[in-house]
């Protein structure tokens, strides 16, 4: 990636995209880039909203991915084969920074450098932007809760 640019992360064939919330307009342009092959992944805690949206937009088939509850085998080849992962904004800041480590991490890595899209929603993006502007070292970030203290 060229020094010049402000979100310095891994090189890769996708498209990060970073919105500051649910909105079917984002999605829609989103789905617009799409080139990878694969169903979309969706991660998060209104993950089930943003999948019911997504097909209204005409998405291909997607399917949820619990990266709390399943092995993380699991979560790390079903994100990395997607061809779009949308990370739901929904919930806290912390929530979104535990969903978005370790296996989950991994497999978002291994799917924007095979072409995929990552859209993340709400504080997802707030998370995942600090994550970007870290080099992707996103545990030593802190992120500040809407209107409360810096976790």
């Amino acid at each position: 990636m060229a020094s010049n640019n402000v979100l310095r992360w891994k090189d890769g064939r996708g498209w990060l995209v970073l919105s500051g919330g649910a909105s079917s307009d984002i999605r829609a342009q989103a789905l617009s880039l799409s080139a990878a092959d694969g169903g979309v992944a969706y991660i998060g805690g209104q993950a089930e909203q943003a999948l019911d949206d997504m097909e209204d937009l005409g998405a291909p088939s997607g399917y949820l991915v619990d990266v709390m509850a399943e092995d993380d085998e699991t979560v790390q080849k079903r994100i990395a084969d997607a061809g779009m992962v949308v990370i739901s904004g929904e919930g806290s800041a912390r929530d979104a920074r535990s969903s978005l480590m370790g296996a989950a991490a991994q497999g978002i890595e291994a799917a924007f450098g095979n072409g995929a899209i990552i859209l993340a929603e709400g504080q997802s993006a707030a998370v995942f932007g600090a994550w970007v502007g870290g080099a992707g070292d996103c545990h030593k970030h802190r992120i500040a809760e809407p209107g409360g203290e810096w976790r």
